[in-house]
């Protein structure tokens, strides 16, 4: 069974690459008491950042809002005065099953679905619709549940104690409420989801470093698609094995490295997540420790959000991290949360396997069997 968690998970079909004739499509659904000219506004960053590999498509709720104004509008007092009508998608929970029945029913019409993005009611409407599929009341048409600042919802006609385990991706502001957003995360299987905090309220960043963050987690998270739940009635829970890879953005061919664990895993009773976790390359990284530790911290903060893993692994360029962090457990400054930490590098040397040595590779495989 491979699992979902973080930065970037791979199953055991990953392609060296995403290639596609055509774009992914994610269909949005927008919060109470908005429409789609105004979600369309607050998603502009994110859809410039993905407008090459996705394609974001608004669909709008018919239920007319009496509540307009009271949950938002930040910068939007220009779309506020011109006498748009704004909906929800439900008027409360009595009918949120009915209605969101007919969204699916809307979701039908579409050639194809590859996720659904929901932003706070919104949000709450992806979720019925997974657990819809999930209680096989519907066909899932969607691989990817992408829910926004959601408040969990509970309606009589579905069992909504349980837990999903649909892939999902989930994101919320730090100064939201703590039921906003983490909740929801709570009604997802950990192993399944991904869990994204940015630095604002209940809004949809529009600065670019978060637009590309998610459309790099979007793109990671399609790659588990064709089989994410292949084996999970065969390999027992106990063989699974979470490996977070710590890369930087001059390595280009770490799918390559990726691969070749999963041909090697694929060969054993064990299965494997591979956890990528993007780092500054060195010199940046360096320099700006040295200031305030900012982008220091936000790894650290990166590594946490992962949760728990097995094997800590480092590719050709991290190993100035693997310093820092080994200095910071010796101090008693941070807790080291996993069993093994290992790093591959060029031709290797006394501290790390060589990345281009099978043999090594095998190696280091032969230790994850001693975990």
């Amino acid at each position: 069974m491979a699992e979902l968690d973080s930065k970037v998970n791979y199953t055991n079909t990953i392609q060296s690459q995403i290639v596609r004739d055509d774009r992914l499509v994610v269909v949005c659904f927008h919060g109470q008491s908005q429409n789609n000219t105004i979600f369309e506004y607050q998603m502009s960053a994110i859809t410039k950042a993905c407008e090459k590999d996705i394609q974001f498509v608004f669909m709008q709720g018919d239920v007319p809002s009496k509540n307009f104004g009271i949950l938002f509008v930040i910068n939007l007092l220009d779309l506020s005065s011109t006498g748009m009508e704004h909906y929800d998608w439900w008027i409360n929970a009595d009918n949120a099953y009915e209605k969101s029945l007919k969204v699916y029913e809307r979701l039908q019409k579409f050639e194809r679905v590859d996720a659904i993005f929901g932003f706070s009611q919104g949000a709450s409407l992806v979720e019925l619709l997974d657990r819809l599929a999930s209680e096989r009341k519907v066909e899932k048409l969607w691989s990817i549940s992408i829910l926004a600042s959601g408040v969990p919802l509970d309606v009589q006609e579905l069992d909504c104690s349980k837990k999903l385990t649909e892939l999902s991706l989930h994101f919320s502001g730090k100064l939201e409420e703590d039921r906003i957003g983490n909740s929801m995360l709570e009604r997802y299987e950990r192993q399944y989801s991904k869990n994204i905090q940015h630095e604002f309220g209940h809004e949809i960043p529009k600065d670019s470093y978060f637009a590309s963050y998610l459309h790099d987690a979007l793109l990671a998270t399609y790659t588990l698609v064709d089989s994410m739940k292949e084996k999970e009635d065969i390999i027992p829970v106990s063989t699974r094995v979470r490996i977070a890879i710590l890369y930087t953005a001059k390595l280009t061919n770490y799918h390559e490295f990726c691969n070749k664990l999963l041909d090697l895993f694929d060969q054993t009773n064990y299965t494997i997540s591979l956890i990528l976790v993007k780092v500054k390359t060195p010199s940046t990284f360096r320099r700006l420790i040295q200031d305030d530790r900012k982008e220091y911290t936000s790894f650290l903060q990166d590594l946490e959000s992962i949760g728990p893993v097995d094997v800590l692994l480092g590719l050709p360029g991290t190993s100035f991290i693997f310093h820092k962090l080994q200095n910071q457990i010796n101090s008693g400054k941070y807790v080291k949360t996993w069993s093994l930490d290992v790093q591959f590098a060029v031709g290797g040397n006394a501290n790390a396997y060589d990345i281009n040595d099978d043999k090594s590779v095998i190696k280091f495989l032969d230790k994850i069997k001693d975990l």
